[in-house]
């Protein structure tokens, strides 16, 4: 059976009060903030994924959005319909997971990938390359990061439950107030997706 994270609460939303802080760049050659990366914009110049997505995230009441690579199956290679990681990002691994804040968009992901990753992510995003000296997990870079307060969205429907546990309880092991989120659906990528401008969606597999 498909695994689920859909007990978290369903909260009203607020506003994006804070700005969330930078990611701290260590002296690290793993550490990579990307420049000259392709830019993830689709045939209308003026759309932008990432602004429409910050747009939607501040509608909904949540500092951080958390994009990983699977659908509701939990597979790694999914359907190009339900690729949301590679529509906010650009980058088309089939490992990988985004967190989008107000202004900051970083990409975690194994060594598989570093060089790809490295050629498709634009200079908007930091790519975290996973099992590298000074690289944080996800988890952990959240709990340090955001600032006290925040709420961190995801869709539980793409989530495992281990894994929607394992970021609630680095973020409540902070004792700032940090938040995890159940967003309402629809995905607040498929919102983005559904506007106008934005890049073409694949079909869904027909049943």
């Amino acid at each position: 059976p498909v695994r689920r994270f859909a007990t978290l609460l369903l909260a009203s939303s607020g506003s994006l009060a804070y700005r969330i802080r930078p990611p701290v760049h260590r002296a690290s050659p793993h550490h990579l903030s990307l420049r000259g990366g392709a830019a993830h914009m689709s045939s209308d110049a003026s759309f932008s994924v990432l602004t429409a997505l910050r747009e939607e995230m501040e509608a909904a009441g949540v500092h951080a959005f958390v994009v990983p690579s699977g659908e509701a199956h939990l597979s790694e290679y999914v359907h190009p319909c339900y690729e949301r990681r590679a529509f906010v990002s650009g980058f088309t691994g089939s490992a990988g997971t985004a967190v989008i804040t107000r202004d900051a968009a970083l990409l975690w992901t194994d060594g598989r990938y570093f060089l790809q990753a490295e050629g498709e992510l634009s200079d908007e995003w930091t790519l975290m390359r996973m099992g590298q000296a000074g690289v944080p997990p996800l988890e952990a870079w959240a709990a340090a990061e955001l600032p006290d307060g925040a709420t961190v969205g995801i869709d539980p429907f793409v989530h495992s439950v281990s894994e929607a546990e394992r970021l609630r309880a680095a973020l409540d092991g902070g004792s700032r107030g940090l938040a995890l989120r159940a967003v309402a659906q629809p995905n607040l990528l498929d919102r983005v997706w559904a506007r106008p401008g934005a890049p073409a969606r694949a079909p869904p597999p027909s049943a």
